[in-house]
C-alpha cells in the first residue's frame, strides 16, 4: 500500500482553526475534505506574535481597537478597483529585505521568531530533543545563544 503524501496548512491565527473546528468556514472545510481525499491533511497553529515585544504590542492595540465602534467608510466600487490595481501593481523601490532571495528571508525569520531547529525550539515545541540546552552546557541553544555566546563557536 501506498503511503499518502501530506498536506501541511500552518495558520498564525488560531481563529482559523477555531472556526474551521466550529463549523464557521464550510467552504474552507469543503476544500480541505477534496484535498483529503488524496493526501493527509495536517493543520498546525505557528504562535506568530509570541516572545517579539513589538508584535504583542501591535496584537494588544489591534485587540482594543476591535472592540470600539468603527467609523463608517463607504468605499465605491471604483475607489475599490483603483486600490486593488495600486496593490496589485509590481513595486518599484524595493527593500533591503525583499531584495533578498526566498531562502534568506526564511532564515531571517526563522532566527527572529526562534522557530528553527536548534535545541531549545525542538524540545519545547516538538519534543525532538531530549534536552533545550546547547552542547556547550552554558545555557539553552538558541539563535541568541549560538550568534553571539556559545563558547564552541568563538572562532
Amino acid at each position: 500500500m501506498r503511503e499518502q503524501a501530506t498536506f501541511v496548512c500552518m495558520y498564525d491565527a488560531l481563529s482559523v482553526l477555531q472556526a474551521l473546528e466550529n463549523d464557521k468556514h464550510p467552504q474552507l472545510a469543503k476544500a480541505l475534505q477534496m484535498v483529503r481525499q488524496t493526501r493527509r491533511v495536517v493543520l498546525q497553529w505557528i504562535p506568530a506574535h509570541c516572545g517579539i515585544p513589538g508584535n504583542e504590542r501591535a496584537d494588544e492595540l489591534a485587540k482594543e481597537g476591535a472592540v470600539e465602534d468603527q467609523p463608517e467608510n463607504s468605499v465605491s466600487l471604483s475607489e475599490q478597483k483603483t486600490i486593488i490595481k495600486a496593490l496589485m501593481r509590481p513595486r518599484t523601490n524595493r527593500d533591503d529585505y525583499h531584495t533578498m532571495s526566498r531562502e534568506l528571508q526564511v532564515n531571517l525569520i526563522r532566527l527572529r521568531t526562534g522557530h528553527n531547529r536548534l535545541n531549545a525550539h525542538m524540545n519545547r515545541k516538538f519534543k525532538l530533543a531530549p534536552l533545550p540546552t546547547c552542547a556547550c552546557g552554558q545555557e539553552d541553544q538558541t539563535a541568541e545563544h549560538i550568534l553571539q555566546r556559545c563558547p564552541l563557536l568563538d572562532e
